[in-house]
Parts: C-alpha cells; structure tokens; sequence
C-alpha cells in the first residue's frame, strides 16, 4: 500500500475498491494500485537517471583544442600547398 495517495484521495489505497457481481467479486482497486505505485516508480527512477546523466555530462570535458602549428609547420604547409599547384 501506498501512504502518499493520501494527500490526494481521503483513502490510503484503492486497494479496498471492489464491484460484487452475485457471487464473484472483481477487486479492481488493487489494479489501480499497483499501476499507479508502478508509474510513481517509473518516474522517480526516470528523474533520477536524467540527474546522474545531467552530472556526467558536466564531468565530461570539451576535448582540447589542438595546438597552434609551429612556424617550421607553417613553412612545410606553405610548400605542401605550393607543390599540389604545380
């Protein structure tokens, strides 16, 4: 049983919800129960994850950015480009 249904509903579960039909009695209450405890659940783990997700992508870092090219690598690139010219 669920204790914070309480704040919405004067009851402290559905589980009591049932319909007599002659001598069969369907307890759709505890049904709703469940469903209701299960997307409760669902959301709280769902909120969680998003949280830790959330923190990992902080810890993450930009990967850096590459160094500036030297001037000898500046020449050897000027010459690279000079002989695809020709």
């Amino acid at each position: 049983m669920c204790w914070c249904f309480g704040i919405f509903v004067k009851e402290n579960s559905f589980s009591d919800l049932s319909v007599s039909i002659g001598a069969a009695t369907i307890t759709y209450g505890n049904f709703i129960q469940a469903v209701l405890n299960f997307l409760i659940m669902a959301f709280v783990v769902f909120c969680m994850v998003k949280g830790i997700n959330r923190f990992h992508r902080k810890a993450e870092k930009a990967p850096p950015m590459p160094p500036a090219p030297s001037n000898e690598e500046k020449l050897l690139i000027e010459i690279r480009d000079l002989l695809k010219e020709k």
